[in-house]
């Protein structure tokens, strides 16, 4: 990673890119329960890499580099830097040009940092002191390469990225899918979540094993998951915050009824 991010993150040599992809870095998470209310506060706030690594070190680390598992979005953060350092282009143009085109997505955009304008996107309602606020209009560096408001997108793109993930197209060598599907235990019961590999999420429910990621910023809610063994890709949102649980609980019921090959 660049030496002006090392500087800011605690015990960075000893931090390896497997840890920062599969989140066991120990580095704190920069989002916690307090940054909803932080970016309402200013939703046209241009937040920096900075700003994020500062709001991590106020936390105490999770564990010693390597040493467990705790899903931190500064991970993503410090991936982003390392992304622009190694190639000289922001993360959104290597993003945009790596995954989304050869993805062939068709309706996904990384808006740049500045532009808070999302035409036609439901709109995206968070609670702040008991009361829903429209949060669909925050400025694009919220939460960075992590994803926050970085990244307007629809289900049907999603699923699009799945199958091209799934089937292989988005990398030049197969050996990077065995890689990324190098599990570590990641247990969390009431998300059905039991292991993380390299970006990915592997959950298991009713004898299924289900491959993806899901996730929330300021208003919304998202998934986006592919059935290991029939290939079922399933892909939503929700535009208020809310318990993402309850949603994938029905989406499973729902693929439970699809017989397996």
């Amino acid at each position: 990673m660049p030496d002006s991010v090392a500087a800011q993150v605690p015990l960075a040599s000893s931090i390896t890119l497997r840890m920062l992809l599969n989140h066991t870095s120990g580095i704190p998470d920069c989002c916690g329960d307090d940054f909803d209310a932080a970016v309402w506060a200013d939703p046209a706030r241009i937040w920096t890499v900075a700003d994020y690594l500062a709001r991590a070190r106020a936390k105490p680390r999770t564990q010693p580099p390597g040493a467990g598992w705790s899903y931190s979005n500064t991970n993503y953060i410090v991936l982003g830097e390392v992304l622009a350092h190694n190639t000289g282009q922001h993360w959104r143009r290597v993003v945009g040009e790596r995954v989304f085109h050869r993805a062939g997505l068709q309706n996904s955009a990384l808006p740049p940092v500045g532009d808070v304008r999302c035409p036609g996107c439901a709109r995206g309602y968070g609670a702040i002191d008991g009361r829903w606020v429209d949060m669909s209009e925050i400025d694009p560096s919220m939460a960075d390469a992590a994803g926050g408001h970085a990244w307007i997108t629809t289900p049907t793109d999603l699923t699009r990225l799945l199958r091209a993930w799934f089937d292989g197209r988005l990398f030049d060598r197969s050996a990077t899918m065995a890689q990324m599907l190098d599990f570590t235990p990641a247990s969390v019961p009431e998300e059905y979540l039991t292991g993380y590999g390299l970006g990915v999420m592997r959950l298991e429910r009713n004898g299924r094993v289900y491959l993806g990621h899901f996730g929330g910023t300021a208003g919304y809610l998202g998934f986006m998951l592919q059935e290991r063994d029939s290939g079922v890709a399933i892909a939503g949102y929700l535009n208020g915050q809310g318990n993402l649980a309850a949603l994938l609980l029905r989406v499973l019921d729902a693929v439970d009824q699809i017989p397996l090959p």
